[in-house]
């Protein structure tokens, strides 16, 4: 199995990964879908319903409770269910995810990078329920996405895409590294 994992930080423009990975054919997943069927499954209630948790929140706490690769080992068990071959995983968060990975794969890890109040500024345009509204709440959820390891992920990423253009221009660099990882080629 072929897994593309995807990282980069709020607003980072991850999701072009998994939109050019359809134009190869390439099915994807989110990490977080994890964390919500985690949520749904035991009946925590979603951000913005009466009596919520907020997603980080639950997230930190099933990391800490059954290990850090947690919601790693959830996705694996979906890659496996549904039989990919190769796959895009967005939303990696900590090299411990990685790891985890690694063992049912090669792992290919892009990181998506771009400038903080352009990523700000993306975040508020989509309006996302889960997303923070302020530039206060943005910082604190970058911190914490830094405290689950985004950092280190995006050190060791073999292909780092730089977004702080139009997506047009993104797009074609997530071509060229896809078209690159997919003919298995080499990154060095």
């Amino acid at each position: 199995m072929l897994i593309i994992a995807v990282t980069g930080l709020r607003g980072a423009g991850k999701s072009l990964v998994k939109e050019v990975g359809e134009e190869f054919g390439i099915p994807s997943l989110e990490m977080s879908d994890a964390v919500l069927d985690a949520m749904e499954r035991i009946g925590v209630k979603r951000d913005g319903e009466m009596g919520s948790v907020d997603i980080r929140d639950f997230a930190k706490m099933m990391r800490e409770r059954f290990g850090p690769d947690v919601f790693a080992r959830k996705t694996i068990e979906k890659l496996l269910e549904q039989g990919y071959q190769t796959v895009i995983v967005s939303g990696v968060r900590g090299m411990y995810e990685i790891e985890t990975f690694r063992k049912h794969g090669r792992v290919v890890i892009i990181a998506v990078v771009a400038d903080k109040q352009l990523r700000f500024k993306r975040t508020v345009a989509r309006n996302r329920q889960h997303d923070p509204k302020t530039y206060e709440e943005f910082i604190l959820a970058d911190e914490t996405d830094k405290g689950f390891g985004v950092d280190e992920v995006i050190e060791n990423a073999d292909y780092v895409i730089e977004n702080n253009g139009t997506i047009a221009e993104a797009k074609e660099k997530v071509r060229s590294v896809l078209r690159t990882i997919v003919r298995g080629g080499s990154h060095l």
